[in-house]
């Protein structure tokens, strides 16, 4: 069961995801609903309840349940004590403490908790209520439900962790989702490799034949990978752009690794 934040009848005066001047990402973070001071605001989901001063979102109260934050803003007052918390519990009354420009709930959901570290964090409160982040299996799409599942993709279909954000950002998303972006980029660094290839033999000084053939193999053939390639030339962004790419497969294949020079 899911529920939104405040009873019938109310005005949605800002969705998800629009551009806003106010928000701290340039886009908002989440549903704003026009409702009078003093209107009652209700926990959209059971958890755990946490009452919050906040400069920005005033009276603000936060629940976890789980596996998302729920925050509801700019509450004139606080209706309940931290602790444990049903769905459909009164948790506050509806105000325009903190940012605000008039009485309104603002309700978004994020991984983070309190505070979130980029707009990535945040989910769709429409697509929560429509059941689209239930951990499991949704429409036969499987979904992330912790970093640690990300990882272990991360690991089996690149060979390499991404970073902490990047993975976080990716809990309650779509496996399939994210095989196909990864599917992308993997194509996207093969293009790069390709641009590299076409750069470095139309060189009429260094890098020397060599390299190129050594650089191919990583990609067409890495069970001939068997020494460590130096790479020479004195154009430091075509060294550059041949190192990442370098360090991208060379994770791919990690059986390797022995073979790939560290800095």
């Amino acid at each position: 069961m899911s529920r939104r934040p405040v009873n019938a009848p109310y005005t949605i005066t800002t969705e998800f995801g629009e551009k806003d001047g106010y928000a701290l990402y340039g886009y908002h973070s989440g549903v704003d609903y026009g409702v009078p001071t003093g209107r009652p605001v209700y926990a959209p989901a059971s958890g755990t309840l946490t009452n919050v001063d906040s400069r920005t979102g005033g009276n603000m109260v936060v629940i976890y349940d789980g596996q998302f934050y729920h925050r509801l803003m700019h509450n004139s007052s606080f209706s309940r004590g931290n602790g444990s918390v049903n769905e459909g519990d009164q948790v506050a009354l509806a105000g325009t403490t903190g940012l605000s420009t008039g009485p309104h709930v603002h309700w978004d959901i994020n991984i983070n908790g309190t505070t979130a570290r980029s707009f990535s964090d945040f989910r769709d409160p429409a697509v929560w209520l429509s059941g689209g982040y239930k951990q499991g299996t949704v429409g036969g799409n499987e979904m992330f439900n912790s970093i640690e599942e990300v990882r272990e993709a991360y690991i089996q279909m690149r060979g390499v962790v991404g970073t902490d954000a990047e993975m976080r950002g990716w809990i309650g998303q779509s496996k399939q989702r994210w095989i196909q972006a990864s599917t992308a980029e993997t194509n996207s660094l093969r293009q790069q490799l390709a641009d590299v290839k076409r750069a470095l033999t139309n060189e009429q000084a260094k890098p020397p034949k060599e390299v190129v053939k050594e650089v191919i193999k990583i990609v067409e053939k890495p069970v001939e990978v068997i020494k460590e390639v130096p790479v020479y030339t004195h154009d430091a962004e075509t060294k550059n752009m041949i190192k990442s790419i370098y360090d991208y497969f060379s994770g791919q294949f990690k059986s390797f690794k022995k073979y790939v020079k560290k800095d």
